[in-house]
C-alpha cells in the first residue's frame, strides 16, 4: 500500500500586477452585482407575494405591515435602478473615452478618475451595494415579526363539503 505524500504548500506570492488586479476587481465587482441583483428581484418578488396572498397569514401579514412590505420594496427597487444607472454611467464612460481616443487617434488614454460621471459609477455601485442587503435583511426581519406575532394555534379546518347524496333532514312538505 502506498501513500503519496501531500502536496507542498503554496509558494508565497510575489504580488499581482496591475492588469491582474483590474481583472481581479472586475471579476468581483461582476460577480457582486449579480448577487445584488438577485437579492433585489427576489426581495421584490417576496414583497409581491405577501400582497396578493389572498388568505392566512401572509394576507393577514401584508395587512398590518403594509407600510414596512412598500418600504422595502421601494428600497429594493431603488438599488435596483441604482444598479441600472451604474450600468449607464460605465458605458457613458467608455463611450466617452473611445471617441477621444478616435478622434486623438491614440491606442491608450487613462480613464478621466477625477470626472463627476467616472465618480458616479463608484457612488451608484456603492449605494446599491448597502441598499438590496439592507432591503433582504428588513426582509428577514419582517419573517422573525411574522413567526412572533402568529397565532399560538392553528386555525380552525374549514368544515368538510359532503361529496355523497345524503337525504335531505328537512324535506318540504308538499300540500296536495
Amino acid at each position: 500500500m502506498s501513500t503519496t505524500p501531500p502536496p507542498p504548500p503554496p509558494l508565497p506570492s510575489d504580488g499581482a500586477t496591475y492588469s491582474e488586479v483590474l481583472a481581479r476587481l472586475g471579476d468581483v465587482s461582476k460577480r457582486i452585482s449579480e448577487m445584488l441583483r438577485a437579492l433585489g428581484i427576489g426581495t421584490v418578488v417576496f414583497c409581491w407575494g405577501l400582497f396578493t396572498a389572498d388568505k392566512g397569514l401572509a394576507q393577514d401579514v401584508a395587512y398590518r405591515h403594509r407600510y414596512w412590505i412598500v418600504v422595502t420594496a421601494m428600497v429594493a427597487v431603488l438599488g435596483l435602478m441604482l444598479d441600472l444607472l451604474q450600468a449607464i454611467v460605465a458605458y457613458q464612460v467608455a463611450n466617452r473615452l473611445r471617441r477621444e481616443m478616435e478622434a486623438a487617434d491614440s491606442i491608450m488614454k487613462p480613464f478621466p478618475y477625477n470626472s463627476l460621471l467616472y465618480r458616479s459609477q463608484t457612488f451608484f455601485f456603492y449605494s446599491k451595494s448597502v441598499l438590496m442587503p439592507l432591503a433582504t435583511a428588513s426582509i428577514i426581519l419582517l419573517l422573525l415579526v411574522m413567526v412572533w406575532q402568529a397565532p399560538s394555534k392553528p386555525p380552525a379546518p374549514a368544515p368538510q363539503l359532503c361529496c355523497c347524496t345524503c337525504p335531505d333532514p328537512d324535506p318540504p312538505v308538499r300540500g296536495n
